[in-house]
């Protein structure tokens, strides 16, 4: 073909039909080869039919470079010149998009809006307001999002935890339609009107109200924050009981209940926890009694070291008993089954069930049989209390401003809070000790539980006979247990604990007691056995501290 191309160039012919490389024949310019011969090698010349290749045609699968000087034609415009190869152009143009578009990164498969219909379902699966992941751009924001506050895994536990709660408040939504329901067939009959069917209704509601508002504040926090910890706080978690709730009553209130002046109230007490909301029975104020107490315990799992718990009082005027029970409930009595003198109840017909005021009582609520109510109990005071005060037997109430409140202002109960997750290890280990001022090494068989650390000669002496010596890790100053200094102990795979205790007379400074003025200085040399025993003594031993540290002694117990 008529063309002319540079001695290092490539050529390519534009052709709409198909994208194929064109011969350029040497010795003919106007015979073109054969398209619909078959292809072979590059450089390898088609063989004519005696088995000899054919002069002046050769046939090539890839473009070819040139080293001819072909005359000008009228088609040049046809041709495009290259400088490079065609694999240089397909790099350079991969390399181009990957600098311009962002590679889309894959993610954990959830699909949000399969699992979900309403719209706050739908961003409840992602960390701000996003609905999902329909474009790249959304997809390399949300990345970008993840990468700062976490990793993929603890993203996807943040979409899970928040399904989870959405579900659970459309259960509360539902008992909140229930117990609105019940009240408003309670209001409406005279039969249960201040009954305490009713204030057990009012309970559920409050209750059911109260735990859907703190779903929805958990999820506002888990939306904005996206991770279910802020980075740095304590990941151990223990179990809190409350127990032996007491609210002592004010001196003039019991002489009103006393001289029946008043009904009484109707007490509910409520433990708040990030989304959980635990509540104790309703518990009447009783002529004669100076105080109204709980015997519910209440227990919440889960909980981390900085927690901080918030109790509520609530409260509403109890009514009057009226009717007793067989008539409210429209129980006969007095009626007997034939002549035969037994007193046996007689069952209501089955024909007189449908015609029950219960079912359609003649007096409807005004906003109607299915209106959602609003829970009558009142706050009275609430209290809010940390792991710091948990030894505590007695707080002072929180009052609220404007309500009548029959309590004297405090609250006695009875808190204990216990670390679900022990530390339990042992094994070999050579200790250090001081015999009559020298220093020898013994290995001992230790054993590692809560805060001690006990030791024994045998592994078998640990059923039958108390450890030779004991180390209480309440008192180490140590902060992060590791390798000894090689200036203290050159022993390989050495550990140090230090602890302080004040100076004694007898303190006498060797490798194991170092004075400080009016403070001495305790080390313990454990040497274990390899490296991988060392590292996890040290494991142990630094888990064991972070626990007293955020927990204290009294309370990393076992489950």
């Amino acid at each position: 073909r008529k063309s002319s191309v540079s001695s290092n160039s490539f050529s390519y012919q534009k052709h709409s039909g198909r994208d194929r490389c064109v011969t350029i024949n040497e010795e003919d310019p106007n015979k073109v080869s054969n398209s619909g011969a078959s292809k072979r090698k590059s450089g390898t010349p088609r063989k004519s039919q005696g088995g000899h290749p054919q002069q002046g045609a050769v046939d090539y699968s890839s473009p070819v470079r040139s080293e001819l000087q072909v005359k000008q034609s009228k088609e040049d415009d046809d041709m495009v010149t290259l400088v490079h190869t065609v694999s240089f152009y397909r790099r350079q143009q991969q390399q181009q998009q990957n600098a311009i578009t962002p590679r889309k990164i894959a993610r954990t498969p959830v699909s949000l809006k399969a699992s979900t219909t309403s719209p706050s379902s739908n961003r409840a699966g992602t960390v701000d307001s996003t609905t999902g992941f329909d474009s790249d751009e959304e997809d390399v924001s949300s990345t970008a999002e993840s990468t700062s506050t976490g990793t993929e895994e603890g993203e996807f536990l943040v979409q899970e935890k928040v399904k989870k709660l959405l579900d659970e408040v459309c259960k509360q939504q539902t008992i909140i339609a229930q117990a609105s329901q019940a009240l408003n067939l309670c209001a409406a009959t005279i039969e249960f009107s201040g009954s305490t069917e009713s204030a057990e209704g009012e309970r559920h509601l409050l209750v059911a109200t109260h735990r859907r508002q703190a779903i929805l504040d958990e999820v506002q926090r888990l939306r904005v924050e996206g991770c279910l910890r802020p980075p740095g706080a304590p990941t151990e978690k223990g179990r809190l009981t409350v127990k032996d709730i007491t609210l002592p009553l004010k001196q003039e209130y019991m002489r009103k209940l006393a001289s029946d002046q008043i009904s009484g109230h109707n007490l509910v007490c409520l433990l708040k926890y990030n989304e959980t909301v635990l509540a104790t029975q309703t518990a009447p104020t009783l002529p004669g009694l100076l105080s109204v107490r709980f015997p519910d315990v209440l227990q919440l799992s889960n909980v981390f070291a900085d927690f901080k718990i918030t109790m509520e009082i609530y409260g509403m005027p109890a009514g009057r008993e009226v009717l007793p029970h067989e008539i409210k409930y429209h129980i006969a009595l007095g009626k007997k089954k034939g002549g035969s003198g037994s007193s046996k109840l007689l069952h209501t017909p089955k024909g007189l069930k449908s015609n029950s005021r219960l079912i359609m009582p003649p007096v409807q609520s005004p906003a109607g049989p299915q209106a959602v109510r609003s829970p009558s109990l009142t706050l009275y005071g609430f209290i809010i209390f940390s792991l710091k005060e948990i030894q505590r037997t007695s707080w002072t109430l929180n009052p609220i401003s404007g309500c009548a409140s029959p309590l004297d202002g405090t609250v006695n109960m009875r808190v204990n809070c216990e670390l679900a997750v022990t530390v339990d290890y042992h094994g070999f280990l050579t200790m250090y000790e001081d015999v009559s001022g020298l220093g020898a090494w013994h290995r001992r068989w230790c054993r590692l539980q809560r805060h001690m650390i006990n030791y024994w000669r045998y592994p078998d002496d640990e059923k039958r006979k108390a450890p030779i010596g004991s180390i209480d890790l309440q008192g180490c100053s140590t902060q992060r247990v590791g390798v000894a200094p090689r200036d203290i102990c050159s022993r390989l795979n050495t550990l140090m604990l230090e602890f302080s205790r004040p100076a004694r007379d007898t303190d006498v400074e060797s490798l194991k007691i170092v004075r400080q003025g009016k403070t001495t200085i305790e080390r313990y040399l454990l040497s274990a056995d390899s490296k991988e025993e060392r590292d996890e003594w040290c494991a142990h031993l630094n888990k064991t501290l972070a626990l007293l540290k955020a927990w204290g002694s009294s309370n990393v117990g076992s489950s």
